[in-house]
């Protein structure tokens, strides 16, 4: 039978796609000689379950028309593309009022002397990447930022009512020590299979020598090419963290499929003050620093009821099930 950890799990999971039988693990023998592991049983969807999951998805939970009038064309051009971007959102007074305000932690992160648990302080010097979570709790000026109506508007729209506030976090990228170390976060990838929102705003100007973000417009819509990654996504675990795609991938993709007839590479490079918001379902990636540092603060947004399958559950090697 499913643990306590695989059953709420599944009731979790249930909640968001639908309820599905699930098939008990065959039973183990009353006597035995060693300690058995958890068996290899997930409650998640097989290949045809999951095609039609993100069919539901999308068929659930439509697009809606936003409320505010200067949204119109920005939610349009984040429908068709997966990103979009804001120029100037915090100028001037406000502008300065949040940097300043978060000048301490800033500099705290610069020199790693935060005393924080890593579910709040995220450091990989090997990578260059430092996040410090939950900022909003510590610096309230970012509340204006979390709260913008303009933004909240247009996720809402997006993500059909049901955006579910997950994270606000301040960001530094800087130069790794070994680009080779660094590689993992160069790689093409998206954060989920279904609908997730992030939106980033540019504390200093991010210029091409800052390492920008990449997105490839229009990979976040369904499509034939998105089956596989798709569905590797959905299982969880060493699968959905692998990421089959690279850059040959994306070369050849952009060059034969039809479906990438009018996608883009962006590099989103901002002004400070400026922000992007981006379906992170669509492909995208890190690009290389050579030259000072990123800051930005980012808030992220999922579908209520939406659980993840993580890395980090017992049955992270998961079996294939392609039915």
């Amino acid at each position: 039978m499913f643990g306590a950890l695989g059953q709420s799990v599944a009731r979790k999971f249930n909640r968001y796609v639908g309820p599905r039988e699930l098939q008990p693990a065959e039973p183990q023998p009353v006597e035995q000689a060693h300690p058995q592991s958890e068996p290899l049983v997930s409650p998640r969807p097989n290949w045809s379950e999951n095609e039609q999951n993100i069919t539901n998805h999308f068929s659930n939970f439509p697009i809606l028309a936003p409320r505010l009038p200067e949204n119109v064309e920005r939610l349009a051009t984040l429908e068709r593309d997966g990103v979009v971007f804001i120029e100037g959102l915090f100028q001037g007074e406000l502008l300065d009022r949040l940097q300043s305000a978060l000048a301490p932690d800033m500099d705290r992160m610069r020199h790693e002397t935060l005393d924080l648990p890593r579910e709040q302080w995220l450091r990989v010097p090997e990578a260059g990447r430092y996040r410090l979570y939950r900022i909003d709790q510590r610096v309230p000026e970012t509340i204006a930022f979390r709260d913008h109506r303009v933004l909240l508007d247009l996720v809402q729209a997006y993500m059909s009512g049901n955006a579910e506030f997950v994270q606000l976090a301040l960001e530094l990228r800087r130069q790794p020590p070994d680009w080779d170390a660094a590689l993992g976060d160069l790689i093409p990838h998206f954060d989920y299979h279904l609908r997730e929102i992030k939106i980033y705003l540019a504390l200093e100007d991010i210029t091409n020598e800052n390492g920008p973000i990449v997105f490839w417009t229009g990979t976040h819509r369904q499509a034939q090419w998105r089956r596989l990654p798709d569905y590797l996504a959905s299982i969880g675990g060493l699968w959905a963290e692998s990421h089959i795609l690279n850059h040959n991938t994306v070369v050849n993709l952009m060059q034969k499929s039809p479906e990438f007839a009018d996608c883009r590479e962006v590099r989103c490079t901002l002004k400070a003050g400026s922000a992007f918001v981006c379906d992170t379902r669509g492909m995208h990636r890190a690009s290389f620093l050579n030259a000072g540092e990123r800051w930005h603060i980012y808030s992220a947004y999922n579908l209520k009821g939406a659980v993840r399958n993580s890395i980090n559950n017992p049955n992270w090697l998961q079996p294939l099930d392609l039915s």
